[in-house]
């Protein structure tokens, strides 16, 4: 059976849902994601924002559960990913 033939009924409550945090700076993709992700089953999408910031990503995550936090290109700069290892340390 594939992932497309499974209803949500097949999936019940056991499914561990990803909680996932977007940090995107591109509006077009930020509305690419929230177009697309939350029809995935097994995406929770906790949030969406185009704050790079470091202190807001920090503020945000210090509010929702997220178990992945992705990151549009111009977040990825070394002094913010070495302030979120810490912070998931």
């Amino acid at each position: 059976m594939t992932q497309d033939n499974l209803s949500e009924v097949e999936i019940g409550p056991h499914i561990n849902r990803i909680r996932l945090y977007v940090v995107e700076e591109q509006e077009i993709l930020r509305e690419a994601y929230k177009a697309v992700l939350p029809l995935q089953p097994d995406i929770d999408v906790k949030a969406i924002s185009g704050d790079s910031n470091i202190n807001a990503i920090i503020s945000v995550l210090s509010v929702i559960e997220a178990d992945v936090l992705l990151l549009g290109m111009r977040a990825l700069q070394p002094d913010t990913v070495a302030e979120l290892e810490i912070i998931r340390e």
